[in-house]
């Protein structure tokens, strides 16, 4: 029981890095500023439920 709570517990974490991961590359190559990356960042974050 113990490895599938760790198991979840890694894929949320791995999701939440994820989203920020990719607003750094928005920001990074230019296409967003750093004041428009958490409008992208934002609804695609883990908490985000249904």
């Amino acid at each position: 029981m113990m490895p599938l709570v760790l198991g979840f517990a890694l894929a949320y974490a791995n999701g939440a890095n994820g989203v920020s991961k990719g607003v750094a590359t928005l920001a990074g190559a230019g296409v967003a500023s750093y004041r428009q990356g958490p409008f992208f960042g934002a609804p695609s974050g883990p908490e985000r439920e249904g």
